[in-house]
């Protein structure tokens, strides 16, 4: 599948393969941690919610509330098609990713980033929830 090229399954590679991240986590640091939200984290999402049981979940947990993100991936995407009625969020529109076509859109597959804008899209949720834990966090 593509799990091996997922964010989760590059850092679990990266700790598992990589001395300096291996040593790193081998001292026990702090960890700060951050929920992105599950609310419209498709296209579909646009016009029904894909996965309302998912996000019935998370808001019946105040832990997880208390760690999501206000922002949704499709939030995300606004910023990537410059949609003008978009939500502002400072975290995303740092956003330097450009395509009017969006993010989503790979035919037959409504779950993942189009193949053409996988790895930028990828980075620039990654780039997001790094600006969001450092507001957070400090």
């Amino acid at each position: 599948g593509k799990s091996g090229s997922s964010a989760l399954g590059l850092a679990l590679a990266a700790a598992i393969g990589e001395p300096v991240v291996r040593d790193h986590i081998s001292k026990d640091p702090t960890v700060r941690m951050l929920v992105v939200n599950a609310e419209r984290s498709t296209a579909k999402c646009r016009s029904r919610e894909q996965f309302p049981m998912i996000v019935k979940d998370r808001r019946a947990s105040s832990l997880i509330k208390g760690l999501e993100a206000q922002w949704t991936i499709c939030d995300l995407e606004d910023v990537v098609m410059q949609r003008s009625n978009r939500t502002h969020f400072p975290e995303l529109e740092a956003c330097k990713l450009r395509s009017s076509r969006g993010i989503y859109g790979q035919r037959g597959d409504d779950l993942h980033f189009r193949t053409d804008v996988a790895i930028g899209a990828g980075d620039e949720l990654i780039k997001a929830c790094c600006r969001t834990a450092k507001d957070w966090y400090g």
